[in-house]
């Protein structure tokens, strides 16, 4: 019984090691792209301050957003982070997963 229990727990780390790695890989190559010009320009970024808008005025003076996406991968570099646009810096904000954001619409 017990080497079936090492067996169990060695396939198990085998399929959440490959899962990993493909959501690594899978990542779209126009957010890779787009998250790095955002980075190179770190001087205009502003951050997210808390507390957290709640409520935010219909005013659009459209942001580049970069938000955390969550994602992390065990056996290889990947990209954790995407640029979304958003109407205003409040509404960015107002997400808790937006970490910084620059005046402008993302690139595309």
């Amino acid at each position: 019984m017990k080497l079936k229990s090492h067996t169990m727990k060695k396939l198990i780390i085998r399929i959440l090691t490959t899962s990993a790695l493909f959501l690594c890989i899978t990542l779209p190559d126009t957010v890779i792209s787009g998250s790095k010009k955002i980075q190179q320009d770190t001087a205009s970024l502003m951050q997210c301050k808390d507390p957290r808008p709640e409520m935010c005025i219909g005013q659009y003076k459209p942001v580049c957003a970069i938000k955390n996406t969550g994602v992390q991968c065990l056996t290889s570099s990947c990209l954790s982070i995407k640029e979304l646009t958003y109407a205003n810096a409040c509404e960015a904000c107002s997400d808790y997963k937006v970490v910084e954001y620059k005046q402008g619409a993302c690139s595309e």
